[in-house]
């Protein structure tokens, strides 16, 4: 897994510049300095507000890797044929179990199991009605179930998706076992960790604080997900940092900045009905290009 600390900051203190029309300034590293009482990642000026920042990753579950090794030569023979008749705007998505194709004895199964895939997808998506992208909170509506010739369980949506993403076929892999509670540990323990050394900042410097969560993983992790972790987690605390963005950078040429909880409003109520609140941020200028 790669991931992008120092560019991920710069990312967040670009969005910051941009929101309060300034640049910023008097940057300082309080994590260098040895026995600092709070040392967050970075704290600097921007216009006349001082920002204290930190940055902390989303750990992917320990088998991610062979996963993500694993997931092209099964899947994306079954994406490049979908993405043929996928609608301009709109996502279709196959969810299957983590790990699925490790199981088989026998390899030659493979394009078996790919044919079939490729068959019902083309039947049943354009049948399914279409939902917000990545929304899965919504009444399911969904195909799912066992498929002759697969030997797992699957999942099928239907997505409206932003102009910017465009129509494709992607495959995402549900972790068969209590995840949720294994990322809310996760994410619970690096609040912990991280959110005193923010309120020291809040407390004594009067600065704006701002946490930001880096996401690298495409497979099993998304921001509907992370948000509704997140606001658990926050809901019983009293020391929530001012503001909490997750930037994914799974996508080596787009990132995705979104807005977790700002000012007590969370990601749902900052969305409101439309498209999920987000910035689309260039990682080679680090520049927000697009945004809600």
């Amino acid at each position: 897994m790669k991931y992008n600390e120092g560019k991920a900051c710069d990312a967040i203190l670009r969005h910051l510049e941009s929101r309060e029309g300034a640049l910023r300034f008097n940057l300082f590293q309080p994590e260098v300095v040895a026995d600092h009482p709070a040392p967050v990642e970075l704290v600097c000026e921007i216009g006349s507000r001082l920002f204290a920042i930190e940055h902390t990753r989303i750990e992917p579950f320990e088998r991610l890797e062979k996963l993500k090794n694993e997931a092209p030569k099964h899947f994306k023979a079954v994406e490049d044929a979908i993405a043929t008749i996928v609608p301009a705007n709109e996502v279709w998505e196959l969810q299957v179990p983590a790990l699925a194709f490790q199981g088989l004895r026998k390899q030659k199964n493979i394009p078996t199991i790919q044919r079939a895939l490729q068959s019902w997808i083309t039947r049943e998506a354009p049948a399914l009605a279409k939902r917000r992208y990545g929304d899965y909170r919504q009444p399911l509506v969904q195909s799912s179930g066992l498929i002759p010739d697969v030997p797992f369980e699957v999942r099928l949506f239907r997505f409206e998706c932003p102009p910017e993403v465009g129509g494709r076929m992607q495959s995402v892999h549900i972790f068969q076992g209590d995840l949720d509670a294994s990322r809310k540990q996760r994410m619970n323990r690096a609040c912990k960790e991280k959110f005193p050394k923010l309120a020291w900042w809040k407390k004594n410097k009067s600065a704006r604080t701002v946490f930001l969560l880096e996401d690298a993983d495409i497979l099993l992790t998304n921001e509907i997900i992370v948000a509704e972790t997140y606001l658990s987690i926050t809901a019983a605390r009293t020391d929530v940092p001012d503001e909490t963005y997750l930037l994914s950078t799974c996508v080596n040429n787009s990132w995705t900045l979104v807005p977790l909880l700002i000012n007590g409003n969370s990601l749902f109520q900052l969305s409101g009905d439309g498209p999920l609140c987000h910035w689309n941020v260039d990682p080679e200028t680090l520049s927000p290009v697009t945004n809600r």
